[in-house]
């Protein structure tokens, strides 16, 4: 029965399988990732079925061949995409990437069929592949995913002088539209109410996902080691790969700090991988009567907190790891009506017989011509210097909880002497927007924050 594991001092998966000789084989996958190194185990269970067969048809005895190098004719279709994942997982490819090409490669291979020859090739089987997919209920954004794969395989060929067409002749250009999701955790409360119907360990893990932006594949990797304790602030190196700017260190928010602190360990995973991640998400969702979240909504509930808190572009996509702001403003950073509206209120009431009131004149509903007959209602003035902020840009925190053993203890000398001689720089600027006061368990209302304004008659 063929396995993955990881060696103590190994980051990498090894898979160990059997030959059709019943040998016992092992061999590194080189993937960090589980989904992407079980896409790289069936194919060595496959490649060691072809060498091993090949074998015993010409009377040889067992066949030397250097771990990484690919055995099968790489201008085949399953060739030509085996060489693909041979060569992204060389390059340092990010698993993520390694993941989706064997899972595209996959549905190619049993369409296509394994031993099509890729010069063989055309528009017309290509597009049948398509219509293919599309009945089996493949989404049209999905179907192009494919193709991406694909194009990079007869890309690969073509360099190694393996594929002698043109690739852009046999793929077809599908009228796809990005419409990146809008969901969001709207607000503190519908964060307690998701982390109410999840354990303990899934509720860390979901904070950690909301309090430092990571995306899924960074969370899981998330250690221990990296977390620097004795810095101020309190900040993290998150080791991504997905772009030039994933690798790097961000100041933890002051309530992720607590969190932590409470359950530290000196080394190890912080929460470690979430098998099965978005269908708990769904279910706990469903339980808790709120629309379905993804990881990476957790990732956008993120931005989307910073940005309706005034913080900047440029800010949001260095803590997030991008490279430019063209993802936050498209993708990540999403405002709300409340953010939008006290941008509007910025512009205040329209001045009337030049005196402020706050209000608009009053017009009869008689559809008759009345301009002359407008007047004023009589209500108090208000004085600007009593006005105070409402909800919006900087709305009032309502708090958030979560249940780990011994959370409490992360309070203390050592945090109030720290807090006290933190440098106030842009990024520990922005993190302090997500701060909230700790409030009850997440059973109880969270207590509401009302204002008052002072109303100073005319006259006064």
């Amino acid at each position: 029965m063929a396995r993955l594991f990881k060696r103590p001092d190994g980051k990498s998966y090894v898979a160990q399988f059997q030959n059709v000789d019943g040998k016992w084989i092992k061999r590194s996958t080189g993937c960090t990732d589980r989904r992407a190194a079980e896409t790289v185990l069936a194919r060595f269970e496959r490649e060691a079925q072809q060498r091993s067969g090949a074998a015993a048809s010409s009377g040889d005895g067992a066949v030397s061949h250097p771990p990484g190098l690919p055995t099968h004719q790489a201008h085949t279709i399953d060739g030509a995409l085996a060489c693909l994942l041979d060569t992204s997982i060389a390059n340092g490819r990010a698993d993520g990437t390694v993941t989706m090409y064997g899972q595209k490669a996959g549905h190619l291979v049993r369409v296509l069929g394994h031993a099509l020859d890729v010069n063989s090739l055309t528009l017309d089987l290509v597009q049948s592949y398509v219509r293919d997919r599309r009945r089996e209920g493949a989404a049209l954004s999905t179907v192009n995913k494919d193709l991406i794969t694909l194009r990079a395989a007869l890309n690969l060929a073509r360099s190694r002088g393996l594929y002698h067409g043109t690739v852009d002749d046999v793929i077809p250009a599908l009228n796809v539209r990005y419409e990146p999701r809008e969901r969001y955790l709207a607000d503190e409360a519908e964060l307690h109410r998701l982390c109410a119907e999840l354990q303990p360990h899934r509720q860390l893990w979901v904070a950690v996902a909301i309090y430092s932006g990571a995306r899924l594949s960074e969370v899981s990797k998330l250690d221990w080691s990296d977390v620097r304790w004795t810095s101020s602030p309190v900040s993290v190196l998150i080791r991504g790969k997905k772009t030039a700017k994933s690798k790097r260190e961000i100041p933890l928010a002051t309530e992720l700090v607590k969190l932590l602190w409470g359950v530290r360990q000196p080394s190890g995973p912080i929460v470690g991988a979430w098998p099965n991640c978005r269908r708990d998400l769904a279910e706990a969702c469903k339980r808790a009567g709120i629309a379905r979240v993804s990881p990476n909504d957790l990732r956008r509930t993120f931005a989307s907190w910073l940005k309706q808190r005034g913080v900047d572009s440029a800010v949001v996509a260095r803590l997030l790891g991008h490279t430019s702001t063209k993802m936050v403003d498209a993708v990540y950073g999403r405002l709300d009506l409340a953010t939008l509206g006290a941008a509007v209120g910025l512009f205040g009431a329209a001045p009337h017989n030049g005196t402020y009131t706050g209000h608009t004149p009053a017009v009869s509903a008689d559809t008759t011509d009345n301009s002359a007959q407008l007047t004023a209602p009589e209500t108090p003035s208000v004085r600007l210097e009593t006005l105070v902020p409402r909800d919006g840009v900087e709305p009032p925190t309502r708090g958030f909880s979560i249940f780990a053993s011994n959370a409490a203890s992360a309070t203390g000398n050592v945090w109030t002497n720290a807090r006290k001689s933190a440098r106030c720089d842009t990024f520990v600027t922005a993190l302090s927007g997500l701060r909230r006061e700790a409030p009850p368990l997440p059973s109880a209302t969270p207590a509401r924050r009302t204002h008052r304004i002072k109303v100073v008659p005319d006259g006064s």
